[in-house]
């Protein structure tokens, strides 16, 4: 028997997880936005020293490709660290969604209304703390749309027999 806490259990670990390493390539980003800054810092010196004392200019080489390097290496960081906030959403958001504290948290779908349904409103499809919003978990409007259809379309009866008829046997 599975224990009813074993997919919050999951989902903590992954958020701790993913928190860690949000942690993580913040501190690095802090550190790649410094070492830019004294980077960018050096480039200025190099090329006043350039300008003012007629010095080469081949001096800028190193501190640009060193600037050049950092900036690529500052962009994976920022893309993983946002990669991390996103994924600590989604998990904070599947927690709620398990301790039963959803309501208000996600889209309620009002767009999808339509009062002249069958079944809409005594299923509370659609609003706050609707079926909709405990639902969905959709990152686009298409997405959202295909939900807010499938909910609003009822099952034929020949799948509703079909499904009857494996139950039974």
């Amino acid at each position: 028997m599975i224990h009813q806490t074993a997919p919050a259990a999951e989902y903590r670990l992954r958020l701790d997880r993913n928190r860690l390493a949000f942690e993580r390539f913040n501190w690095l980003d802090a550190r790649l936005a410094g070492a830019r800054l004294g980077v960018f810092g050096v480039a200025v010196a190099a090329a006043a020293l350039a300008w003012f004392a007629f010095a080469s200019a081949w001096w800028l080489a190193a501190p640009a490709v060193a600037f050049l390097g950092l900036a690529v290496w500052h962009d994976r960081v920022l893309r993983v660290r946002e990669r991390a906030a996103a994924a600590m959403a989604f998990y904070d958001h599947g927690l709620a969604r398990i301790e039963d504290r959803w309501a208000g948290l996600g889209s309620t779908g009002d767009a999808f209304r339509d009062h002249r349904h069958t079944y809409e409103a005594d299923l509370d499809l659609f609003g706050p703390a609707s079926l909709f919003e405990l639902l969905s978990i959709a990152r686009t409007q298409s997405g959202e749309a295909t939900l807010a259809g499938w909910l609003k379309t009822a099952a034929s009866p020949t799948r509703s027999q079909r499904a009857k008829r494996r139950c039974r046997s």
